[in-house]
Formats: structure tokens, sequence, C-alpha cells
């Protein structure tokens, strides 16, 4: 882990050293061809910009090679070696022009994550319920580190990226996928097909290995399309829907399938170039075949109820400054869902029927819930030089049974001239390669 720590921080040293030895005063920081007209980050003209200038700004940073880094921090409570999860993703990523109006980009991605260590007397955890007192200890403390590898390609409208989970976790896999987006008539649409991991937890993600066996079990894929659909021209109203279908895979992990319909409505009560005010309405249903949310051998330990059902209602509000933007949400939701019964083995019938003759109901229950929850984000960026960028983000998910936390800090710098473009409104985080959608 310290070597890891010293090669991030010789990154971000390498970054800022590149910014030091350019660095002006503020008030002489300039665009690349230095045009009194050009509204750019810093300059004392106005920051506004027509749509055919935003374009030319946004066509000339594609053109230019890019270093990004940050390094995004996860944690969620919950009982340990289980549903707890601490995780640290230190994505790297090149980009650069290839063509005209094309972009290629090279991304390696650190990953840690812990999620502490199971009792030794549980009996819900792989199959610990057939080899107590006497599992094997130096599996119960849950933990992986790797490094995954992502490659891919924009261009206009259309994006394509292909890689990998973390090449040194218990079960890894490929990952990738396409999306292009157009019009018809008024109507918006983005049509996607994609092989996604599952990040709810150390079990899904990662894999694991089961302390009864020592045999592999997790490491979950959603792989499957998505079709949006909005109406949204700028204006005070814009509505937009979703509707994915995936199929949902792992090592020794019961099959599932998932079905997403989600629908929202934004209305921009203040809709200028830099400030905005959005009032929302946000709605979906979730869908799965089975109840795979566990931590038994078979099981994917990820949220997979039979019907789930949620309203929320959020406020955004967004603004930028010459050489800073910010965005605060808050969000109120209420939710209803129904989880099917389990078996503890849904994968292997040897050992359900075993654990019969071991415990007396060896099943999950099903049932109904409902509750209310909050969420609340933050985010900014700010330019530090003509070249280097920095901004973050805080977040929080407040429910019943659900309450994770995320801290994300990252640079972004132009390697081969200042960049075009002012700060991103809103902000525009470099996340991980695990959470690309």
């Amino acid at each position: 882990m310290r070597k890891k720590l010293i090669f991030i921080s010789a990154i971000l040293s390498m970054c800022f050293s590149f910014s030091h030895a350019e660095q002006p005063a503020p008030a002489d920081i300039q665009p690349a061809d230095e045009s009194a007209d050009r509204d750019t980050i810093g300059s004392p003209h106005k920051i506004q910009r027509t749509w055919e200038e935003r374009q030319l700004a946004a066509l000339e940073d594609r053109r230019a090679r890019w270093l990004s880094s940050a390094i995004d921090i996860r944690s969620r409570n919950g009982t340990a070696g289980l549903t707890d999860l601490y995780a640290v993703e230190v994505p790297l990523e090149y980009k650069m022009p290839w063509h005209a109006d094309d972009e290629v980009f090279f991304r390696a991605d650190l990953v840690k994550l812990n999620a502490g260590k199971v009792a030794s007397t549980r009996d819900d955890f792989g199959s610990m319920l057939f080899c107590q007192p006497n599992c094997a200890p130096n599996l119960l403390t849950q933990s992986a580190q790797g490094v995954s590898f992502n490659t891919g390609y924009q261009r206009d409208t259309f994006k394509a990226d292909l890689g990998t989970t973390p090449r040194n976790f218990p079960v890894s896999n490929l990952v990738g996928g396409v999306r292009q987006k157009g019009d018809m008539g008024t109507w918006g649409y983005t049509l996607e097909a994609s092989r996604r991991p599952v990040t709810a937890s150390l079990l899904s993600y990662a894999g694991t290995l089961d302390p009864n066996t020592g045999k592999a079990w997790g490491g979950v894929v959603a792989s499957g399309a998505r079709l949006g659909m909005s109406f949204d021209q700028g204006g005070t109203f814009g509505f937009w829907s979703s509707l994915g279908w995936h199929n949902l895979t792992g090592r020794n992990v019961q099959s599932n399938r998932r079905i997403q319909l989600m629908a929202g409505e934004q209305w921009r009560v203040i809709n200028e170039d830099n400030r905005r005010l959005v009032l929302g309405v946000t709605g979906m249903i979730w869908n799965f075949s089975q109840n795979a949310g566990e931590h038994t051998f078979g099981h994917g330990g990820y949220y997979s109820p039979r019907n789930y059902r949620s309203l929320a209602l959020p406020v955004t509000y967004t603004a930028r400054t010459p050489r800073f933007s910010y965005l605060l949400r808050a969000a109120v939701s209420a939710s209803r869902s129904q989880a099917k019964a389990a078996d503890f083995y849904p994968t292997n019938s040897a050992l359900q029927a075993q654990a019969l003759l071991t415990t007396a109901n060896p099943t999950y229950a099903g049932g109904t819930s409902s509750g209310t929850g909050y969420a609340l984000r933050g985010a900014w960026e700010y330019q530090l030089t003509p070249r280097l960028f920095g901004g973050g983000l805080l977040a929080i998910d407040r429910s019943e049974s659900y309450a994770p936390n995320q801290a994300l800090f990252y640079l972004r710098y132009a390697w081969d001239k200042p960049a075009a473009q002012p700060v991103f409104m809103p902000p525009e985080a470099i996340e991980p390669s695990s959470q690309f959608n």
C-alpha cells in the first residue's frame, strides 16, 4: 500500500510541477490564442459564450492530450465481513486525439477493498455452516486489491470502452460497453449495450474465497442493454426516461435478471448560462427474478428485491464564476420493496440438502418493507492554471438500511496547450472505471 501511495503522490506532484513552471498571476490567465474576445476562465471578460463558441472550444479540447487522476473513497457500514465496505480507487487516465474528431483513452485503476473480518461463529457466509469451529481462519478477513486496465474510443455521439476488473481479485472479469446518442425529431435517444461490474459489496465486486471449501464465488457482472429517451431542448421543462434489461452472472453465483424502468421531469426555475436552479421528480421501478442479496455460497451480495418502487424529489443548484464551478444537490425519497424467499445455497442442491440436516430452516425469508430517505451531494471544480483543473465531490445517502458515503478528489491536466473550455458546469468528476455506466 505504501508503494501505491508513493506512486500516486509522484503523479500528482508531476502535475503540479508542470503547472508551477507556467503559472501566471490570476489576471494573466488567457486561452491558447490569447484573444481578447475569448471569454476564457480568468479573463476579465464575461464568461457567457454562444452555442457555436462552446462547440468550437469543446472540439479544440478534444484535440489536446489530457492526463487525469483521482482518489475515490467510498464507505458503507454494515455487518463485518459481509455488508461492510471500505473502498479506495485511484484511476489514472491518459486521453489523446486520434484522427480528426476522435479520442482514445488508456486507463489503469488501483483498487483496494476491505469489508472487515467474518465472525468465526457465523453460519450465513460461504458454507461456514458446515465447518464450525474449524473454518479456515486465514480466509475470514475480507479484503482484496488489484489493478484494472481499460481503453476506450469516442467520436461525437459514439463511445466504446473495453477493460477488466482488477486482475488480482479472486474473480476477475472482462467488462466494457458501447453507447450511441442521437435525435429523432425533437426527441433524443441513448442506446447502450454493456457488461459492467456490480460494486455493491466486496463479494459482488471482487469475489471471495469460501472459508470451508476454499472455492471462489462472486464477482458479479451485469450484461445487457439500456434505451433512454428524452424531450429536453434546454428550456424550462425537460423530460427523460430509461429502460434497462440485464442478466447478472458471477462465478458460482445464481443467475439473475434485472429490469429497471426510470423516468423523471426537470423544471429549471433559474436557467442561465452560468447559473441554474432545477426542481425534479424521479420515479424508479426495479424487478429482479431472484433474491441473490445474501452472502452464503451461491448468492451475489447485491440488493435484488422482487419489486422495488421509489419516488424522489431532488433540488439542484449549479453555478459558475470565471475560475470556479459548483453543484449542490439535495433529495428526499420514499420507497417500497418486496423480496422473495431464497435458499441458503441456490446453486448447490447437495449443500442445501445437507443444510436441512444441520439447521431447521436454511432459507432467507422474503417480505415487504417501506421507508424514506434523503441524499446530499456537493461537487466543485477550480482552474488552478491555464492547463490544470482540480475538483472533488462529497456525497451521502441515508435511509433505514442503506447509508453509503463518498469523497472524491481529482486533477485534470492539459498536456500540450492551455485548455480552451472553462470549468465544466456542472463539475465533471474523474470517476473510477468501476463506475462507468
